[in-house]
């Protein structure tokens, strides 16, 4: 497994990308309470991030 510095970059901005969508879904939709960590409607902005990142590393990485 060849990790490179475009793949790794890659998988950065795709990943911010995602997540910025769904803040700005998450706040269209219930305002700035999904910035409380101690607010359950903080799984938009952590959902994101999680879900992304490993989404974009399993399908970016080289795994030969």
């Amino acid at each position: 497994m060849k990790l490179s510095f475009t793949t790794v970059r890659t998988i950065a901005v795709k990943t911010l990308i995602t997540v910025f969508c769904c803040i700005i879904i998450g706040l269209a939709r219930y305002g700035v309470s999904i910035f409380n960590p101690y607010n359950h409607l903080f799984i938009f902005v952590m959902f994101a991030l999680y879900f992304s990142m490993f989404f974009f590393i399993m399908r970016d990485m080289d795994l030969k």
